[in-house]
């Protein structure tokens, strides 16, 4: 019995209520209840003792019974049929499964097409194969073309191993593990974690998922300063596992660390050495359950980004998507871009920032080609490059205006005439219109009136936008041209005043950086001679080959001590001619080989920004990149970083690199051979061996867009007749940028193993 006192209160004005019982949570798991109530601020308890246990239930109807009462009518083997599904769909053709002797396979890609059981595993796997654990069985599937395929095996833990090969490249390894999948969503009525990322392969007509251990692994910033402290972000797929990082200065180790983490976003950082003029590689090897993949990035350090320039671009400023903004900062931020040049960005090219009457900047405007602009973007953008170490330079051209009046600050001394007549209506000039908002009109960029007012026009730029410096364009070479007096300029005079208007653009803006395009290297040597961050050159057809390419560049880098930038279209004939094609791909081993050219020759390639380049109008994104292309230029880019310091030495080798096994060229590119471009200096010799057998053609734009595959080569001996003079051999491969060590025989003679497209190989003197 309950107390029923115990469950009555009194209100304030005297009046008697019983208390409405609430169950209490832990009532559902004790014998006993508890109830309370809160009255007035106090609150009130009671436990109620559980009551007997009641009597059993009658039993329930059966299924049967159920169906019946709901109106089914016919008897229990009726209803039995009932639930039975419709026949499935006939099963396919047996695939059999042959067995054969692992022994026979140097290399997994050798084992024909099709699945076969191999019977003995540890030293008898093809060599190719990352097994670890001695005699296994292992099922192996192979399917592959020049261009395309998928490896398997699965082992006898039933661990299956995979990897791609995507546009004729081999991608890493990769080992499915089963996980539980709570929150899911379907791919081809298979459920998967909607909150994992996975890759999918397409194989037969059906999808394989296979989750991969690694999301991302990056940096804070695309360039460093010595003693600077590098933070890393590394995010796995697993929630556990260990990070082995080492430090790398070519091959000398620097540092190493260990991480163990239980998350799926590990931070660390590295407090860089103070050596100027350096890169770094850094090595992660993530492991989880016994299973490893390794990631590298390399890091450029110095105290002026203009040791080593690596440009990119922007051209597209109307569309304020911060996630878009960002993405595209992180990719060039992961290809080391340290220089960004923002391509009309402007109002007009004569009054580059657009004001009101009370002096306040425009929000926004149109370009030279009515596209929208917006202030806040370009600042957003540029806010990023300084939190990321890239320098951005406002593009403009160097002679440039929106009218051919004596108004706004013009006079008639200021403009380039097409004859003598002295004739403003003559001035020299480019109408695009109405595609363009104006017509173009040039300026005599050799007069002082002209070169005063643009330089002081462009640096009120400044007062707005945190720009780092002017990128100058050119229409290149004017030709024969007159003054405002009807004086004849020829080509051999233009070019004089590049480093007369370079210097004063830099002391006009109280000491803002600046660098000048020489297209087809018209006025190279004179830039050369200026204060410009660099040597720029927009490349065309005087140089169609790829011999052509590395004989300019050497030519260029020998005028001075500045690093040169290579702007050069990919495909450009191609896109100029085929608005129709379907085919709106880049060739991946073209783009890859011209890059490998341009590095190795001692240049870096202007190509990248939103988007790759294919015409010298940079909005022109007609073409994209393959995955592989993008995946790949990231470990071209971690070269030209991580091994700057020999891709910078100019003076060729003393003596050829030969080779016992290939035809090879020393310092000439010839395709059907392997080129090879030989530097060294008193501490270095680097032979940087590019493969051009069995290529298509050696023009470094591929206008036809067809670029094949180098034909990869295997066991290259290559050897050097002076090895006496060296202490250590070393060779690296853009997929393990980490230098391996080589021991030559008495001869000087060693043998690498594989070459895709680029091998570097470097002694020492020391």
């Amino acid at each position: 019995m309950v107390d029923i006192d115990k469950i009555m209160t009194t209100d304030a004005d005297g009046t008697k209520r019983q208390i409405m019982p609430q169950t209490h949570v832990s009532a559902i798991l004790g014998l006993d209840k508890q109830i309370s109530e809160q009255v007035g601020g106090n609150t009130f308890n009671l436990t109620l003792p559980a009551g007997d246990p009641g009597k059993d239930g009658a039993d329930g109807k059966s299924a049967y019974q159920l169906a019946v009462q709901s109106g089914f009518q016919g008897s229990l083997s009726d209803w039995l049929n009932s639930l039975k599904g419709k026949p499935g769909e006939a099963g396919g053709a047996d695939s059999s499964v042959k067995q054969i002797s692992a022994g026979q396979y140097k290399n997994i890609g050798d084992v024909p097409n099709g699945t076969y059981y191999l019977a003995m595993g540890g030293n008898d796997l093809p060599s190719d194969m990352p097994v670890n654990s001695v005699g296994y069985g292992i099922l192996v599937s192979q399917i592959a073309s020049e261009y395309n395929g998928r490896q398997e095996y699965t082992d006898l833990d039933n661990k299956t191993t995979t990897r791609i090969k995507a546009s004729g490249v081999w991608q890493p390894w990769r080992t499915a593990i089963a996980q539980r999948l709570d929150n899911a969503r379907k791919i081809n009525g298979t459920t998967f974690d909607n909150t994992q990322d996975v890759t999918v392969y397409r194989v037969n007509d059906s999808e394989v998922i296979l989750n991969t251990s690694f999301e991302k692994f990056e940096t804070d910033k695309a360039h460093y300063h010595p003693w600077e402290l590098v933070e890393f972000l590394f995010k796995p797929k697993a929630n556990a596992g260990n990070l082995a990082i080492t430090y790398y200065k070519r091959n000398e180790l620097v540092a190493t660390q260990h991480i163990a983490y239980d998350s799926q976003t590990v931070q660390w950082h590295w407090r860089l050495p103070g050596d100027d003029i350096e890169a770094y590689i850094v090595k992660v090897v993530n492991t989880v359950k016994g299973q490893s993949e390794t990631f590298y990035h390399a890091i450029n350090v110095s105290w002026d980004q203009k040791d080593r320039p690596l440009m990119g671009f922007l051209s597209k400023f109307g569309d304020y998507n911060l996630e878009n903004v960002n993405n595209i900062m992180t990719y060039l931020k992961r290809l080391h871009i340290n220089y960004i040049q923002y391509y009309d960005w402007f109002d007009r090219h004569d009054v580059p920032i657009k004001t009101n009457d009370d002096g306040f900047v425009s929000q926004f405007w149109g370009d030279f080609v009515n596209r929208p602009t917006r202030f806040d973007l370009i600042h957003k953008y540029i806010e990023l490059g300084n939190k990321y170490g890239i320098l951005s330079m406002a593009y403009g051209l160097i002679n440039g205006a929106s009218h051919n009046n004596e108004t706004d600050g013009l006079s008639k001394d200021m403009f380039m005439f097409d004859d003598n007549s002295q004739d403003l209506g003559h001035v020299t000039n480019t109408n695009l219109t109405p595609w363009a908002k104006y017509v173009l009109y040039q300026m005599n960029f050799m007069v002082d009136s002209w070169q005063d007012y643009f330089t002081k026009e462009t640096a009120k730029i400044y007062r707005f936008l945190p720009f780092d410096g002017w990128h100058i364009d050119t229409l290149g070479d004017p030709g024969s041209k007159y003054d405002s007096t009807g004086k004849n300029i020829t080509t051999d005079s233009w070019k004089l005043a590049y480093p007369f208007f370079i210097n004063k653009a830099i002391s006009n803006s109280n000491g803002k950086r600046a660098g000048l395009n020489a297209v087809a290297e018209y006025g190279q040597k004179e830039i050369a001679s200026s204060n410009a961050d660099y040597i720029y050159t927009e490349v065309w057809d005087n140089r169609k080959t790829y011999n052509d390419m590395m004989n300019m560049i050497i030519e260029m880098r020998n005028m001075s001590d500045k690093e040169l930038i290579v702007a050069g279209y990919m495909h450009h004939h191609w896109s100029d001619n085929n608005a129709n094609n379907t085919n709106l791909v880049f060739n991946d081993p073209a783009v890859i080989l011209t890059d490998l050219v341009i590095m190795a020759s001692g240049a870096t390639h202007l190509e990248m920004g939103e988007h790759m380049l294919t015409t010298e109008y940079f909005p022109n994104n007609k073409l994209s990149m393959s995955d592989a292309l993008k995946d790949y230029l990231v470990k071209i880019y971690d070269l030209q970083v991580a091994f700057k310091r020999l891709f910078k030495i100019k003076n060729k080798a003393k003596v050829d690199m030969v080779s016992s096994t290939h035809a090879i060229f020393n310092n000439f590119m010839q395709k059907g051979n392997l080129s090879i471009i030989s530097k060294e200096d008193d501490w270095y010799r680097v032979d940087s061996i590019i493969n051009m057998i069995g290529l298509n053609g050696d023009t470094w734009r591929d206008d036809d867009k067809d670029r094949n595959y180098p034909t990869f080569q295997d066991n290259v001996m290559v050897g050097y007749p002076n090895h006496g003079d060296y202490k250590h051999f070393y060779v690296v491969e853009p997929k393990n940028p980490v230098p391996t060590e080589v021991f030559p025989d008495s001869n000087g003679n060693f043998t690498i193993h594989h070459i895709e497209y680029f091998t570097l190989v470097y002694a020492t003197k020391f």
